[in-house]
């Protein structure tokens, strides 16, 4: 009998101890909705005045059916919203038995009624969330009953399915998470929780290629949708996510643990840290949603992620307080070269500028174009698109006006855009017969087309190289990163296509004077160095619909642009370019650039000597330089006696090099680490 007390005492315990971890994390949970900023009074009074007898509200489009903004989502979304102000003690609406009512029916016709859209996204993913967020902040209002049962049936909706990965299942694991706790099931609790966490790991190491693979690679970045970057998409999202839950989780069951927390560290110092410019995100980590104030917003949403971190992980305080000081107004304390190897990708930061180039290869998908209607244009974004940086503001809000066929650093034909019918009368079909309203081209990409793209990093000097073969045109392209400028090379460029191409060598936000002499410009202080330059100012008009999917009406822009290129004409054969950015630049500097830095430009070697004495060399094929040979292609810098040594075709396994008559046969970095740069010593 005294067993049995024993035991029954213990019991109960753990129960309550389990019921208080429950108590915790909804109370968790509760109070970072509250925290949300408001909406204005003005609109709440409006909301209530305007809804009609069975919930609805005349101004909302209950037939629309657009994949990317769902318009019938705004009644729940402005149920939300009341939510938020009834739940707040600081609302004048706290409480307030009008808007409680207003919630109630609003909630009550969307159970009812349960809408549906065609993108998977809001069935499984949104509405569960908003749902759950709604009985989270104002749980007196659906009491045990028939209007509970009905909502806790809509967060219900929300399934694992198998070919849900990444940031996607975490997603679904959220909502479940929440589910469980508002039904008090430690089943579904136990379940989602663990599920949630499954998520937290390296990527797997194989179908790197297959559109269901994603994760936190070795070079710090996540990829999802396969192998492609998306620090400011799923990546961000997951990101947040997981800084959110880690405080959510913290002294119960489900802490994370230090390996945990060193795979975030992992994803926060060596990926999302490296990718920030003055509270910005790079354009070309961001993926797809490059719309309205990107930039900034997903800058400030990762920086709101780290200081989560800071808070759930404070034995790395000083690492998460240096990347925020930077980006609210500190000096850049983050310089150097990160060759990104999983994904064709380099970043260049100095003291004062910013540059960085996106690739893609047979390994890696090109950025994500068209898909529900995003960044309509974006087909050549991640074909050597390459961005140089002084503010941060050179490219703000720029994309709707860019020529996307003449993007920084690329080299393209003048690829027409179809429109919506033309795409219609091409066969351009999308799943469910819906059609792309702006493309720039009848062939979809899933992953890249060559094998010779990389790049070399000694941690403060970079060389990439992009092989393009695409739309009819081919090039060898390469990018020299030096600490104070960045060189461009390109040879044998020939197109077969029937549309002019050029390389363009930048198109920003024109700032300013221009000031130009021999071989030169200066604009919003960077230089450019090269012949042939062609200078083009104008104004340009576009369409935010271009890059927000879900803009149903158009929504025009423009703005001053500042171009330079160099054109190549209509199906060129052998073509080549070579020039040089300079950011911080004067007049007096560029008159008097070196122009000797450039030491090739052939089919076979590319090379520029970079500052300290190192050269910059790209191999196409075995060969010699100087007192260096090497028996395969590949990517090098030397600096004295070490050479720093890169495979772009992340196949090799291994290399002999010689330099000045010593030997050394090297063995590569393979599996995830293929394609990574290694320094090999050349000392007696």
């Amino acid at each position: 009998m005294k067993r049995f007390r024993i035991f029954l005492l213990l019991f109960l315990t753990t129960l309550s101890a389990v019921a208080n971890e429950y108590d915790l994390m909804i109370q968790r949970l509760s109070n970072t909705l509250r925290e949300t900023r408001l909406p204005p009074e003005k609109r709440i009074r409006k909301l209530i005045a305007g809804q009609r007898k069975d919930g609805t509200w005349h101004d909302v489009n209950y037939a629309g059916t657009n994949r990317s903004v769902w318009e019938l989502s705004a009644q729940l979304g402005r149920a939300y919203d009341l939510a938020c102000h009834w739940s707040n003690p600081a609302s004048p609406f706290y409480h307030d038995r009008k808007t409680g009512e207003t919630i109630v029916r609003a909630v009550n016709w969307w159970n009812e009624k349960r809408p549906r859209n065609s993108n998977w996204w809001w069935n499984d993913m949104w509405v569960p969330k908003q749902m759950s967020a709604i009985l989270l902040l104002a749980p007196e209002l659906f009491p045990e009953g028939p209007s509970r049962k009905a909502a806790l049936d809509t967060c219900a909706q929300t399934v694992y399915k198998k070919g849900y990965t990444g940031n996607n299942l975490l997603f679904i694991a959220e909502n479940r998470l929440k589910l469980g706790l508002l039904a008090r099931d430690p089943e579904i609790i136990h379940e989602a929780a663990e599920k949630l966490k499954s998520t937290l790991v390296p990527s797997r190491t194989d179908g790197k290629t297959k559109w269901d693979f994603c994760g936190i690679r070795a070079d710090g970045c996540y990829h999802q949708h396969g192998p492609q970057i998306q620090f400011g998409n799923y990546g961000g999202e997951f990101f947040r996510n997981m800084a959110f839950w880690s405080n959510i989780f913290r002294n119960t069951e489900w802490q994370f643990s230090n390996s945990e927390f060193a795979l975030l560290r992992h994803l926060a110092f060596n990926g999302f840290q490296w990718v920030l410019w003055n509270g910005r995100m790079d354009l070309l980590a961001i993926g797809r949603q490059l719309g309205q104030n990107a930039a900034v917003r997903k800058g400030e949403n990762t920086l709101k992620s780290l200081e989560l971190l800071r808070t759930a992980d404070p034995s790395s305080a000083a690492a998460y307080d240096a990347v925020l000081s930077r980006n609210r107004g500190g000096r850049n304390s983050l310089t150097g070269n990160r060759h990104f190897w999983n994904s064709d990708y380099m970043v260049h930061r100095r003291p004062e500028w910013y540059a960085a180039v996106r690739m893609n290869s047979v390994r890696v998908r090109p950025v994500e174009d068209d898909t529900n209607w995003d960044n309509a244009l974006g087909r050549y974004f991640s074909d050597g698109v390459c961005l140089v940086m002084r503010s941060g503001r050179e490219y703000e809000d720029i994309t709707p006006c860019w020529d996307w066929t003449r993007l920084p650093g690329t080299t393209l034909p003048k690829t027409p855009v179809y429109t919506e019918e033309e795409s219609r009368k091409a066969g351009l079909a999308f799943a469910r017969n819906t059609y792309p309203r702006w493309t720039h081209s009848r062939k979809w990409r899933q992953i890249g087309e060559t094998e010779f793209v990389g790049g070399v990093s000694d941690g403060i000097r970079g060389v990439a190289v992009f092989t393009m073969k695409l739309d009819r045109v081919s090039a060898k392209k390469a990018y020299f990163f030096d600490t104070d400028a960045v060189y461009q090379l390109g040879c044998d460029i020939s197109s077969t296509s029937p549309f002019p191409v050029a390389t363009t060598v930048n198109t920003c936000l024109r700032q300013g004077g221009i000031e130009c002499g021999k071989d030169w410009f200066l604009h919003d202080g960077i230089g450019y160095h090269g012949k042939n330059l062609k200078l083009i100012t104008e104004s340009r008009e576009g369409d935010w619909r271009f890059v927000e999917g879900g803009r149903l009406k158009p929504l025009p822009v423009k703005k001053e642009l500042f171009s330079l290129r160099i054109e190549h004409g209509i199906k060129p054969e052998n073509a080549s370019y070579a020039f040089a950015v300079i950011p911080n630049a004067t007049p007096e500097r560029l008159a008097n650039w070196p122009g000797g830095k450039i030491l090739s430009n052939t089919s076979t070697l590319q090379a520029v000597e970079l500052s300290g004495g190192v050269i910059g060399l790209i191999f196409h094929r075995r060969g010699k330089f100087n007192g260096f040979e090497t028996d395969s292609p590949g990517l090098f810098l030397i600096a004295a006696d070490q050479v720093t040594v890169a495979d772009p075709t992340a196949q090799l396994n291994s290399m002999t090099l010689r330099l000045n008559g010593r030997e050394r046969r090297i063995e590569l970095p393979s599996g995830e680490e293929a394609g990574r740069s290694i320094t090999v010593q050349f000392r007696n």
